[in-house]
Formats: structure tokens, C-alpha cells, sequence
């Protein structure tokens, strides 16, 4: 007498594996678009440090000893600049803006440890643009 051996799978067990797969490639790709999303900001990011490095660049003329208290002197502001919008061309972040504020600072320094008639000054920047989704 012949046995009855089917080779091959049920119609349950294609439909519990082809759950499972889905399931499977359905994590796989949440986890690379949220790395692709997490990948794009931090390109911004490092856009705009790029973009604060050069401004400060660009300040960097204004930090002499003969015009430090002169009020041509950018860098004699008191309270944040306006904001101010990056020259064309230099940015591929939308809408980018830029302002700085400068504080006295003697980075922890007694003020005798200073020569006499001699300050500091930080300068802080903050860049902010538009977020694409």
C-alpha cells in the first residue's frame, strides 16, 4: 500500500511565513528611514556650524586693538545683531539666517591677571533655518 506523502507546505504555514517576512522587511525599512531622516538633519547641522565658523571668520578683521572701542566696530554690540541673511550662493540650508552677540569675558581670568587696560570679549553666534521635512 502506497502512503500519502505530500512534499511542500500548507497554505497556513505560506501564510504564517509570509506574516513573519512581512513583519521582518517592514522593521528593516522603518530603521533605515529613520537613520536617512537622522542622517539628513545632522548634514544640516553641520551645515550650519560650517556656515557659524565662517561668520566668525569674516569677524575676526574687526578684533584689532585700535578700533576695539571704536562703534564702527562690529564686534562693540551690545545685545544680539539683527538677524542677518548669509550672501547668496555660500548656503544650502533654506532660508538661512545668522546674528552674534558679544559679551565681556576674561574666560575665568582675575581681572589683575590681565594687562592693564586689556579686556576680552566672547563672541556667540546662533544660525537658524528653516526645517524640510
Amino acid at each position: 500500500m502506497k502512503k500519502n506523502r505530500n512534499k511542500g507546505f500548507t497554505l497556513i504555514e505560506i501564510i504564517i511565513a509570509s506574516i513573519i517576512m512581512a513583519l521582518t522587511i517592514g522593521g528593516v525599512f522603518a530603521v533605515f528611514s529613520s537613520g536617512s531622516k537622522y542622517v539628513f538633519r545632522a548634514s544640516r547641522r553641520l551645515s550650519a556650524i560650517n556656515l557659524a565658523q565662517r561668520e566668525m571668520e569674516n569677524l575676526r578683521e574687526h578684533v584689532r586693538s585700535d578700533t576695539w572701542d571704536n562703534f564702527a566696530n562690529q564686534l562693540t554690540v551690545l545685545g544680539w545683531s539683527v538677524w542677518q541673511n548669509f550672501p547668496a550662493g555660500t548656503t544650502n540650508l533654506p532660508n538661512a539666517q545668522f546674528r552674534f552677540t558679544v559679551v565681556p569675558d576674561n574666560f575665568g581670568a582675575s581681572p589683575t591677571a590681565l594687562p592693564a587696560g586689556e579686556q576680552c570679549r566672547a563672541v556667540y553666534m546662533q544660525v537658524q533655518w528653516d526645517e524640510v521635512q
